[in-house]
């Protein structure tokens, strides 16, 4: 990220969940609604296991979680979508809360039902007295847009991408000497903000995705990228009368440690969150 147009974006003023934030803080607070992409498993003493990135938003009274589907894994070590699970904190409580709807299909631009690397979750308003809304950012599905979608004479001050890869896990299990088992503990994910910038395709880049470059210092901080699929990629953009904006650009589906990232484009995802919010709305 060049350091002119980075100091540019955080001199910036943008909006989340209708508040008018400086764009670092809008990042911070944006990443209340990131989430470690978690199973439920049936050990009790690993109870929860995570595996990458997911994001949660509320378009049209509808609350969704979405990530990247090969997360699940392949295969026999493929995992059930029913196992995953939001972890959210309720004062005092850490709650795991499974969805209330699984979908995996999603709609391209021509209207065609096609199967992509995305899974969503759907949650209900309410939960045993709880009201979950807060836990996913409202979101107009127009916030979702790709970069060309921009209004003409726009530009485009910087791309950042919000996750938990691997490498941010830390695990606080124990070992008991007496009875030579693991004692159960926790697992703490912390999230990371990476700066992508827009780049030209090339040949490692996956059909149908967005090509980004990552710079080594940023790599070199984080360490492995893996566990970033899934993560969103905020965009700050400014108009010729210089308000500034701040959209959904797309979610990363892979990340590699030779500083490249793809994307798929926030049109598609789009397609997929409407096709759900209209159904839902319909039914």
């Amino acid at each position: 990220m060049l350091p002119t147009r980075l100091a540019a974006a955080e001199k910036t003023s943008v909006s989340v969940n209708g508040l008018l934030l400086p764009f670092t803080q809008a990042v911070f607070s944006f990443a209340r609604f990131c989430r470690p992409l978690a199973f439920h498993n049936d050990d009790p003493t690993y109870e929860l296991s995570t595996v990458g990135s997911a994001m949660g938003i509320r378009v049209m009274g509808v609350n969704v979680l979405i990530s990247s589907r090969h997360q699940l894994g392949k295969g026999a070590m493929a995992r059930d979508p029913s196992d995953v699970v939001v972890i959210i904190q309720d004062g005092s409580q850490t709650l795991s809360l499974t969805g209330n709807e699984v979908v995996t299909v999603t709609v391209d631009e021509a209207g065609q039902r096609r199967t992509e690397d995305v899974f969503m979750l759907r949650f209900d308003d309410h939960r045993a007295g709880r009201d979950l809304r807060p836990y996913f950012c409202r979101l107009d599905h127009a916030q979702l847009k790709d970069p060309s979608e921009i209004p003409a004479g726009s530009k485009v001050l910087a791309f950042v991408a919000i996750g938990y890869p691997s490498a941010h896990q830390h695990y606080g299990y124990g070992w008991d000497e007496e009875a030579m088992a693991v004692v159960p503990g926790e697992i703490r994910s912390l999230w990371v903000r990476v700066y992508l910038d827009a780049a030209e395709p090339l040949g490692m880049d996956k059909p149908g995705l967005v090509g980004f470059d990552i710079d080594q210092a940023q790599i070199k901080a984080i360490g492995d990228l893996d566990g970033l699929s899934g993560s969103p990629v905020l965009m700050v953009y400014q108009e010729p009368n210089l308000q500034a904006h701040m959209a959904v650009a797309g979610m990363v589906l892979w990340a590699s440690s030779l500083g490249r990232a793809n994307v798929l484009p926030a049109s598609r995802l789009r397609g997929a969150v409407d096709r759900l919010v209209h159904e839902r709305r319909t039914a």
